[in-house]
């Protein structure tokens, strides 16, 4: 009896136990900081990744599904994703499309507490449906007069002497468009 309480209250050898303890947290805060960044840093890439493939393949659609599934496929590529990652697909009446990615990681710090891989997962999708509403934009308007079937017309040429490079102002509703004198 008095060999366990010897050894129980003994301070001989509690160091080891501390360090023991504290490098096994030690090995889960690394893991963390290491492991989950490179997690959501390729989940992140992957999500951007088919945003773009997606909003790329909707500027076909509808009329053109094939070509749109193709251009889905050329921007994952251009975006990291390969052909074994990132799989589109388009709804029944050719008005969306989707896009899913799924990657395997490798892990680091996370092999000492037992996980070797991760799996991620992004999807995206995009829809192509009217306008209903619209904020900020400004109709061009022509000047009234006879005009030939096809003949090119000129809106307006230069941007004047606005205070944002590259704003026209067409229209003068309100003062706030061309100059009166300007020639639309």
């Amino acid at each position: 009896m008095k060999l366990w309480r010897r050894l129980i209250f003994s301070d001989k050898g509690n160091a080891a136990v501390f360090v023991a303890l504290a490098m096994v947290v030690f090995a889960g805060f690394a893991s963390l900081v290491t492991d989950a960044g490179l997690i959501y840093l390729n989940r992140a890439r992957m999500a951007n990744a088919l945003d773009s493939a997606v909003l790329a393949a909707a500027q076909d659609l509808p009329a053109k599904p094939d070509v749109s599934l193709g251009v889905a496929d050329q921007y994952a590529g251009l975006n990291g994703l390969s052909d074994e990652e990132a799989g589109f697909v388009l709804d029944n009446d050719n008005r969306r499309i989707g896009g899913a990615a799924t990657r395997q990681l490798t892990l680091g710090f996370a092999r000492l507490l037992g996980f070797d891989r991760a799996k991620v997962k992004a999807q995206s999708k995009a829809k192509v449906i009217p306008v209903s509403s619209v904020y900020g934009v400004v109709p061009f308007g022509v000047l009234e007069g006879d005009f030939n079937y096809g003949e090119e017309i000129i809106l307006k040429q230069g941007s004047g002497d606005n205070l944002y490079h590259g704003w026209f102002g067409a229209l003068i509703l309100g003062r706030n468009g061309a100059d009166l004198i300007g020639t639309i």
